[in-house]
């Protein structure tokens, strides 16, 4: 274990002793918004980082803005930048998350190591600042220190969503143009497809990455699409049909970033790279009721490229190309309880899958489901726990080319998470986390992984 890492777990441990004596409470304060950083956004402009959280539990406000424990940044006020900046028509975020993660046995061989990302994001009201009317001009970069837990747990799907390449960059740049009171929305420039798009309610809690894209579409494209760490250009429509039914669509570049440098920061547009095209439409059941709230997305993508068949080679000993890289998904998520006697306490419910073709990506299919239970230990209103599974599985074609290579043939991968998010302040999430990791690789060479960790999240 490092300097830095031991260093880290101290801060860690310091943080939890001073705050398990001030436990952060629900407030029945309506204007309240200091639990922004740990709660959906259900209102405004969507600009959830890649490794943001969502809640099931219904946003009925948030924890009062008094004291040192309550106040929704760990600066506070900051002598009035943060108030002076807003009432101008800028709204900053500046965020810190770090794992401090382990794989305790199986897998490549045991290790540990300290993962840490800084976001740092503004928010601009054109409105006000040009007279652009319906005009919003979001910005945010990251900063990762690179380092990796894969590399010793040797599974494909990823047990920490903090794990990229070391960099600092810009990651998303983009004007959204709000039309017909908001029901229509247009946004462009270097965007985040996972920001929108294939997000699931209650999946956010955990760590592992499969929560987030699934890997059937993460996998895909050159180099990946259009998600953490890597964004391209891209142009997205949004509308609103009504309160329960919204469709949205984007094209973006096929090819994030620029090629041979992951960790820069810029976009290259060459009609190789083509493009992909998505869409989603999302149904709420009993919109007006979130406590019975079904939550229903289906999304559909494409590439426009051609990409190599993994089933074999042509008459000239080459792989055939082909161009129907294309997937979908579907997801569904449901409050199942809510608490009579509390506005947070609840038990949510989500499950998804996601299929794509098995003859260009290595996964063809991915499943996930869990539970998140939002208030379970008495005067901890705010801390949320839950359980979750995830399977990806090879495609048949990736599993004959191992064959006809005599490697091992892959097959499945599982990974079974347990996580409990702590609370202490509005400014400060403790989040401990347990995955095992069955089949890791999919290969069969290695041993069942189990990996354990703790998140630090603050928010300046």
């Amino acid at each position: 274990m490092t300097g830095r890492t031991i260093i880290s777990a101290i801060v860690t441990l310091l943080w939890l002793l001073i705050f398990l004596s001030g436990p952060a409470t629900a407030s029945t304060d309506p204007d309240s918004n200091a639990v922004a950083l740990f709660a959906a956004r259900d209102e405004g402009p969507s600009i959830p980082s890649p490794v943001s959280s969502q809640s099931l539990m219904p946003r009925t406000g948030g924890i009062s803005t008094v004291g040192f424990f309550e106040q929704d940044r760990l600066v506070g006020a900051f002598f009035g930048l943060k108030q002076g900046l807003s009432d101008a028509g800028v709204d900053y975020t500046i965020s810190y998350r770090s794992d401090i993660i382990s794989n305790i046995s199986g897998g490549i061989r045991d290790g540990n190591n300290y993962i840490y990302q800084f976001d740092y994001s503004a928010t601009v009201n054109l409105q006000q600042w040009t007279g652009w009317q319906g005009a919003t001009l979001y910005v945010q970069g990251l900063s990762n220190n690179g380092n990796s837990i894969k590399e010793f747990s040797g599974d494909a799907q990823g047990p920490s969503n903090l794990e990229a390449f070391h960099t600092t960059k810009l990651y998303q740049a983009w004007i959204e143009q709000k039309l017909l009171g908001g029901d229509l929305s247009l946004r462009a420039g270097l965007y985040d497809l996972n920001s929108e798009f294939y997000v699931t309610n209650g999946a956010g809690l955990f760590l592992n990455s499969s929560f987030g894209v699934g890997i059937d579409l993460a996998q895909s494209g050159i180099g990946g699409p259009s998600i953490f760490p890597n964004t391209s250009l891209a142009l997205r429509i949004k509308v609103s049909l009504t309160p329960a039914f919204t469709l949205q669509a984007a094209i973006i570049d096929g090819a994030p970033g620029l090629p041979g440098e992951p960790s820069a920061t810029g976009f290259s547009i060459s009609r190789h790279d083509g493009a992909l095209l998505i869409g989603e439409a999302g149904y709420s059941f009993d919109p007006s009721s979130v406590a019975a709230q079904t939550t229903v997305t289906v999304g559909a993508w494409r590439y426009t490229s051609s990409f190599i068949d993994l089933t074999g080679t042509d008459d000239a000993r080459n792989p055939p190309m082909r161009t129907d890289n294309a997937g979908v998904y579907v997801s569904a998520s449901r409050q199942i309880y809510a608490s009579a006697t509390s506005t947070t306490e609840g038990l949510a419910a989500f499950v998804r899958y996601g299929m794509a073709n098995g003859s260009i990506n290595t996964f063809s299919h991915n499943f996930s489901c869990g539970l998140v239970y939002t208030g379970l230990i008495p005067g901890r209103e705010s801390d949320v726990c839950g359980v979750a599974l995830t399977r990806a599985q090879t495609g048949s074609a990736y599993r004959f080319a191992a064959v006809a290579a005599g490697d091992p043939i892959p097959g499945t991968e599982s990974t079974i998470e347990a996580t409990y998010r702590l609370i202490p302040a509005a400014w400060c999430a403790l989040q401990f986390d347990v995955q095992q990791i069955i089949n890791p690789g999919t290969s069969g060479t290695l041993a069942d992984a189990t990996v354990a960790g703790m998140r630090l999240e603050l928010q300046f």
